[in-house]
């Protein structure tokens, strides 16, 4: 039998096979919660190198990599392909969540109900774990005394949505158009996973449970790719085993195990018998496997003593009984009701009782292709970045890592007690929603916190392709695709962009709201004036009150619209103008009123936020930003753009557009340079989105067919290369300095969640003594981001502060005491954390 023929619900009983995956889950798990107890398992004893657990799991992603790839190519369409992967992954999840931290969570942990509910942690487990994005394994006072948090089997979920993601990217790019191609990829992927992990991305190469499985499912997606080619039959399966049995005592032994493994169950999963007899008419093995971990925890506490069959059979039945429930009424409706919305040939009119006619009809003209070309386009953000960062500087590739202490503040919102850090009371500081969006941000953890920067980067460099993309009328081709390439190789191997792009949260997310609000209302205007211009003022009113840095350069893009729409249309030139200039007021009407320090003109001489008009400083200014941000081979690219551009059009709008990209830039600098005294080479990235647009003018000559090669070939040179000139300012004592900061960060963050997960609930909280650090960033600096570590709010701190930088010396802040040197005798305390130079965790001392 054909694997095409086999792909035929009536002619597999996979499902079955699912289910006995996910019960071998449970059985493997048991050992983890009966302490003690002779460890029995049967596959363990078989094959010596995997448990039945950690086989399941390898089933799981040879079947999903086999049966999703086979759905990809039966219908190749990568939205609809997103969509359904989500329906059938996300809501069983949302569901299990919500009843772990809403029932599991209130009947065993040793907390109050009131202090479990108004824990951070009990709503911070939900949020991340439903985003599969940082996942949370613990839940206040629930189950303490586990090593493998609530439910550790969903540590397979995020791994598995990441094969989704990378097979609907590499469909996407145009990876199986030829099926030589694509084998290419699946075969590279394999050897990586199966021979040389240690080349993989960090999230599957950091154990030896998850390296294996992006090998795993390539080798199920190469079935599928090839299914008109390969038979599933005795004979197959006889060579494959005697394969097997050759090479066992060699280093291909793994690889050659799995694919006979995954051939045999093909082929079993095929037979008459099991297809006719044994088929099941349920599908509950998703929810078996996420609920099994709970039930097998809430046994064990519950019931403990009982040994290992009790646990196992009793799981089982359970969680089985969890798992038919939820494929009934939970995802079987949720995956139904996706396929009616998607098999709808006006799928947005069906919602119709929700949304009304010119609703709809806005929704889609702002919506559809457009969010799949954003998708692929953000992918594409994602791999020059590691290609940037890993190849060209700093040289590695650790994205969520950071250097300072303001990374400490989004945590020390989201945990800090009391209401002082209420949205309401940062709706009176200033740059209020850069305040909130700091809070939310913290919810998310340090890591998470940057994390939604670095993404939010990825949406900026793709939301200004398609402005170019609209502006340019470009086509989505495989030239812009490559053009959007090389843009984000310069964005990313810009000097200073490394060391300080995820530190500016407020103008990053500034430019994309403000970029987010231009493009809709240039979509929308011409039918929907109204509405676009509100659309646009509340999106330029939240940027403002985010941070003011592209205040002038988008009105100077507003200024030059409506010099050019003003004689045609009136009304459609003067709205986005004012729109944003009303926003303007009213964010500067917000500074003054909460005395903001960022915009205060009567701020001390030689401050740091001192605002000086000198037109010379200013000019002085501008030209540092100019030169830290933009390298000499690139202003000569740039000149030779825009000299090209007026040679080949003779279009003075065209060409004044071409100019508006470097006006952009300086605009964008302007706020920065009106502060002298607080200059940061990091700031010169300002206004580069829009600059670097310049590469589009080149592909829009591309795709009008203009004939200039000779002129080609140089600007290709000149800004492939243009980070060669670069070398002195990546190796410069800015950059320098910020790589030594991001090292002692990373070695402080691994030390205080090692000391912190070690602390226990206490009648009383104990005292820790924290000494050793020498580094002026650290947790301390907002001292409550301490209660965002692993039962980090379980202890008081004595901080013995930095000699050099002696900060909040004899104060304390919430649960940090800071003290000198000189002092530390004189407190009483229960443990001692030691930290060296580098800040790395030396030891945990308690005392007697």
């Amino acid at each position: 039998m054909l694997v095409s023929e086999l792909l035929n619900p009536k002619k597999n009983n996979f499902d079955l096979f699912r289910l006995v995956a996910a019960l071998m889950v449970i059985y493997g798990h048991a050992w983890a919660f009966v302490p003690g107890a002779p460890n029995t398992d049967v596959v363990a004893r078989l094959l010596g190198f995997e448990y039945s657990g950690s086989l399941a799991v390898k089933f799981f992603f040879l079947l999903s990599g086999f049966l999703v790839t086979a759905s990809l190519l039966t219908k190749p369409k990568v939205e609809e392909f997103l969509i359904k992967r989500a329906a059938r992954i996300f809501p069983g999840l949302i569901v299990c969540l919500i009843l772990t931290v809403l029932v599991v969570g209130p009947l065993f942990t040793q907390l109050s109900i009131v202090e479990y509910l108004s824990h951070p942690q009990s709503w911070k487990y939900l949020i991340n774990n439903t985003f599969l994005y940082q996942i949370e394994w613990h839940l206040p006072g629930v189950f303490s005394d586990s090593k493998h948090g609530v439910n550790g089997s969903i540590w397979t979920l995020p791994l598995e949505v990441t094969c989704y993601l990378f097979l609907a990217a590499f469909f996407g790019v145009g990876i199986w158009r030829t099926q030589r191609l694509a084998n290419v990829v699946l075969l590279v992927i394999i050897a990586l996973s199966f021979f040389v992990p240690e080349y993989l991305p960090g999230y599957w190469s950091n154990n030896k449970e998850s390296h294996l499985l992006p090998g795993c499912f390539a080798l199920g997606a190469l079935f599928a790719t090839n299914q008109q080619m390969i038979s599933i039959n005795k004979t197959g399966l006889l060579s494959l085993t005697i394969l097997a049995a050759l090479l066992w005592g060699t280093s291909v032994k793994v690889f050659v195990f799995y694919l006979c493994f995954f051939y045999a169950c093909l082929y079993i999963g095929s037979l008459p018998f099991v297809v006719e007899k044994l088929k099941i008419p349920v599908d509950p093995s998703y929810g078996v496997y996420i609920y099994g971990f709970v039930v097998q925890q809430v046994l064990a506490h519950w019931l403990p003593g009982k040994g290992i069959i009790f646990n196992q059979l009793v799981a089982a039945i359970i969680a089985l009984g969890l798992g038919v429930a939820s494929w009934l009424w939970v995802e079987k409706p949720a995956m139904h009701w996706v396929r009616k919305i998607l098999s709808d040939k006006d799928q947005l009119t069906s919602l119709g009782a929700v949304m009304t006619e010119k609703t709809t009809r806005i929704f889609t003209r702002v919506s559809g292709k457009h969010l799949l070309i954003i998708f692929g386009l953000v992918l594409l953000a994602w791999a020059m970045h590691f290609l940037s960062l890993y190849f060209i500087f700093p040289g590695h590739y650790s994205p969520l890592a950071f250097h300072h202490s303001d990374f400490y503040i989004p945590a020390s919102f989201a945990y800090g007690p009391g209401d002082g850090y209420s949205f309401a009371n940062l709706l009176h500081w200033p740059r209020p929603l850069f305040m909130w969006f700091y809070k939310f941000t913290g919810y998310f953890g340090h890591p998470g916190s940057v994390a939604w920067v670095v993404g939010i980067v990825f949406l900026n460099a793709a939301l200004s392709a398609l402005l170019a993309k609209h502006w340019l009328k470009l086509t989505v081709d495989r030239n812009f695709v490559l053009c959007f390439a090389l843009y984000c190789f310069l964005l990313f191997t810009q000097p200073y962009f490394y060391t300080f792009y995820s530190q500016d949260i407020g103008s990053q997310l500034s430019y994309l709201l403000l970029l987010s609000g231009s493009l809709v209302f240039f979509l929308l205007s011409e039918r929907y004036l109204v509405l676009a211009s509100v659309l646009l003022f509340i999106a330029s009113a939240c940027a403002f009150l985010v941070k003011e840095t592209y205040i002038l350069a988008f009105g100077f893009i507003y200024f030059c619209w409506f010099i050019y729409y003003i004689k045609q249309q009136p009304l459609r030139a003067l709205a986005p103008g004012v729109a944003v200039f009303i926003a303007g007021v009213v964010s500067a009407l917000v500074n003054f009123k909460t005395k903001s320090v960022f915009v205060n003109l009567e701020a001390e001489a030689g401050s740091s936020y001192q605002i000086s008009i000198d037109p010379f400083s200013v000019l002085k200014e501008l030209a540092r930003y100019s030169s830290e941000g933009i390298t000499p081979a690139l202003i000569l690219a740039f000149a030779l753009i825009i000299f090209q551009i007026h040679k080949t059009y003779k279009d003075k709008l065209l060409t004044l557009g071409a100019g508006l990209c470097i006006a952009f830039a300086l605009l964008a600098w302007i706020p920065n340079a009106l502060l002298p005294n607080h200059h940061f080479e990091g700031y010169s990235f300002n206004g580069l989105y829009i600059a670097f647009l310049l590469l589009f003018f080149v592909l829009k000559m591309v795709q009008d067919k203009i004939s200039f090669k000779p002129m080609l070939i140089v600007l290709l040179v000149l800004v492939a290369f243009s980070p060669l000139t670069s070398i002195k300012k990546y190796h410069g004592t800015r950059n320098t300095w910020v790589l030594a900061m991001e090292q002692v960060q990373k070695n402080m963050l691994a030390g205080f969640n090692q000391a912190t997960s070690q602390l226990k609930d206490t009648e009383q909280p104990i005292t820790v003594l924290v000494t050793g650090i020498t580094s002026p960033f650290h947790p301390f600096g907002f001292a409550p981001s301490i209660r965002s570590f692993p039962n980090g709010g379980k202890a008081n701190y004595v901080f013995v502060v930095p000699k050099e930088f002696p900060t909040n010396v004899g104060t304390k802040v919430d649960l940090v005491q800071f003290i000198a040197e000189a002092d530390k005798d004189k407190w009483a305390y229960d443990q001692e954390w030691q930290f060296d130079e580098q800040g790395k965790l030396v030891a945990i001392k308690t005392k007697n």
